[in-house]
């Protein structure tokens, strides 16, 4: 449902003009003066630019987090202004929310902290997860406006959903590249256009590591990104690990001290803020910043400087806002630690150095002398040692995940959360009976632990699964089919996985990535090398080595392909299986699964008799009169499109075992019959 165009920041801008909107168009426009305009995406996240008409060009501060909608807003932006001379974009900091428009306006420079350069190749990584995490969107939102029926209600609340998605979907289908500044700065810089300047100032580690503020004098507007919102999130001041506390400071008192500065804060969404209410949350910040350093030195607990340091009063206005009181204390409570983290020694950077040295174990033994010794003067907080924990689960080290989370355990016994941590480390580690314990754990100290009694649910249901298939007398292919697709997140949505696109790293082959293509259950293509296999045969469009072609790939190889799909996905989903035993297998238990493939090749499975999903899938075949027998070990399982699939694997190489990664995976994008169709000229 499209919101009401009013006049709901008159009272703001003396001179603001009307705000327009279109029932067909995302962006509404209010034009604070002649030459200013703020707009904001009509979406649920309600993401905000600005744009000054200058005497030497057009000044966009941010371009929103898609190409389309930058589009869109480039046209509203020339319409309003009636002139195209875009000149600068300014980007409060590089988050994809503001800054991977920049593309749309190719004549302007984009100008940002210095910070923010580097991160081009980062940002392709994560907008190839965006685009696989908002096509999976729109697909399930979809399915809900279908349930949804006549209910006009839930209609109008999809409805904007599934608009915003698709925006991002389309923007980052196309050829995306992010923009990254031609102009940086470190600390200040001011903009000359003519009529009116810019002042640049970086506000410090914040929000991001390279937040900045734009004052503009001769319009009294000061533009904040991210860090001051209160409408739909609470500041976001403390989002780093290292906080710039006193540059903040320092910051917000020149802009004060400025007699006739700015009346107005324009934030990265939703709503405007006063002055009066900007001066309110700088002294929050100086207040908490000289509290907890005098506490400090009065060698005070953190426990004893939360009790010392209440939230006041006055910053209750957020449940007026819509914000709960709890979350209001706990924001606050984060911040207290967060600030009281600033004055201690980083323990984690001694963990990882210690742990690639001599192990976990030793790296927690030195951790645990620190404690018993200088505890006030190290950074034990869980929040830290947590976010490393998981750096360790990411690289594929369980067992230093295990070790570092039960010290988090053993330092805050009452914390849900560390057991919750610890829980999952265990459940990737292949250890059932651990896993539950400590999910158990978890839910006793807090019952509203909902990932908890999710993660319970699914181990009893893996658990009873495999206390009854010892007892079964008789073990049949289906009975381990079904529970292998109840692990994995049911038969249901298995079945909706249509077409898979992975984009995995194979390190024997360098870093460059993979793509791997399939729609079920035989067509493939790899698009780096033009090479196609229509369920039958296989051919390069452009010859190998994208030489002339096309050319057709020899007979006998084609089995490899399908092996390779069998592979990315269980062919037991797709063929008939047969139960082929129980094996232990490096000290799991195993149910294993063959499946005869069209073009000769047999596949098996290894199916974990406690979790029920697959640890290792092996293939034999005959190619070039020599038996083949390729295997893959899958690890670190992940939801894609609500089904578990591994992103982590170790393979057979002619060097040996070799690990591999799977950046993404991509289902049920369009794979017409158009991209494996074998060219006439080789019929």
């Amino acid at each position: 449902m499209k919101k009401g165009c009013t006049l709901f920041l008159a009272f703001l801008f003396l001179n603001a003009l009307p705000v327009r909107c279109d029932s067909q168009d995302p962006v509404r426009v209010e034009r604070l003066s002649e030459r200013v305009l703020m707009l904001t995406e009509d979406s649920p996240m309600e993401n905000i630019i600005v744009a000054v008409a200058a005497k030497k060009g057009i000044v966009v501060i941010d371009s929103t987090g898609s190409p389309a909608t930058a589009a869109l807003f480039r046209k509203a932006i020339e319409k309003e202004f009636a002139r195209n001379d875009f000149k600068y974009i300014i980007n409060t900091h590089p988050h994809w929310d503001h800054a991977w428009g920049n593309q749309v306006f190719p004549e302007a420079v984009v100008i940002g902290h210095e910070n923010s350069l580097g991160q081009a190749a980062q940002q392709a990584r994560s907008a190839e997860n965006m685009l696989r995490r908002g096509r999976e969107r729109v697909v399930a939102l979809r399915q809900g406006l279908q349930k949804a029926g006549t209910d006009a209600d839930q209609k109008a609340k999809l409805l904007p959903e599934i608009a915003f998605q698709e925006r991002i979907v389309q923007g980052l289908s196309a050829a995306f590249s992010p923009v990254p500044p031609a102009i940086s700065f470190s600390d200040t810089l001011t903009l000359d256009m003519g009529d009116v300047s810019f002042k640049l100032y970086f506000f410090g580690r914040a929000h991001s590591g390279s937040d900045i503020f734009i004052y503009i004098p001769a319009e009294k507007i000061l533009v904040t990104g991210d860090i001051f919102l209160d409408v739909g999130w609470l500041p976001l001041f403390s989002g780093m690990e290292t906080l710039d506390i006193p540059k903040w400071c320092e910051v917000l008192d020149r802009l004060f001290n400025d007699a006739d500065g700015f009346s107005t804060v324009i934030p990265g969404h939703r709503k405007t803020w006063s002055r009066d209410k900007l001066k309110m949350w700088k002294e929050y910040i100086e207040n908490l910043w000289t509290g907890i350093n005098a506490a400090k030195k009065e060698k005070l607990t953190l426990a004893q400087v939360l009790e010392r340091f209440p939230l006041e009063e006055r910053y209750l206005y957020l449940k007026e806002l819509g914000h709960s009181e709890q979350r209001i204390r706990e924001f606050h409570e984060r911040n207290v630690e967060a600030f009281w983290r600033q004055l201690l020694v980083p323990i984690t950077p001694l963990i990882e150095q210690a742990t690639a040295k001599d192990g976990i174990a030793a790296a927690i033994e030195k951790c645990r002398v620190l404690w018993r010794s200088q505890r006030d003067e190290y950074d034990f907080s869980e929040r830290s040692l947590n976010q490393l924990g998981y750096r360790f689960l990411s690289q594929d080290k369980p067992s230093a995940a295990i070790g570092l989370f039960a010290f988090i355990v053993e330092l805050h016994p009452a914390s849900a959360n560390a057991y919750d941590s610890l829980g999952e480390a265990y459940m990737v580690a292949g250890d059932r009976e651990m896993a539950v314990r400590n999910y158990e754990k978890s839910l006793e100290l807090n019952a509203g632990n909902q990932n908890a009694k999710d993660m319970l649910k699914r181990l009893r249901q893996a658990g009873a699964a495999a206390g009854a298939l010892t007892q079964q007398e008789t073990v049949t292919a289906e009975m381990i089919v079904a529970k292998c697709a109840e692990a994995m997140g049911g038969m249901e949505k298995i079945s909706l996985i249509k077409t898979m696109r992975v984009n995995e790293i194979f390190p024997d082959h360098g870093e460059h990535a993979m793509i791997f293509e399939m729609k079920r259950p035989n067509w493939f293509r790899n698009p780096r090398i033009n090479l196609v296999f229509d369920g039958k045969r296989a051919c390069f469009l452009k010859g190998p080595g994208n030489k002339s072609g096309p050319e057709l790939v020899d007979e006998d190889e084609w089995k490899d392909f399908e092996v390779d799909m069998a592979f990315h996905f269980p062919a037991f989903f797709d063929y008939p299986a047969a139960f082929a035993g129980v094996e232990s297998v490096d000290g799991r238990d195993a149910a294993k699964l063959s499946v005869n493939l069209p073009l000769g090749a047999v596949m098996t499975y290894y199916i974990d008799s406690k979790s029920f999903l697959i640890f290792r899938a092996a293939a034999k075949f005959v190619l070039g009169g020599k038996e083949h027998t390729p295997y893959r070990d899958f690890f670190d399982y992940r939801q894609v499109n609500g089904v578990l699939l591994p992103h982590g694997f170790s393979y057979g190489s002619r060097t040996g075992q070799m690990k591999g990664r799977v950046k993404s995976i991509e289902t049920n994008f369009d794979f017409p019959e158009a991209w494996v169709k074998i060219p006439d000229i080789l019929n």
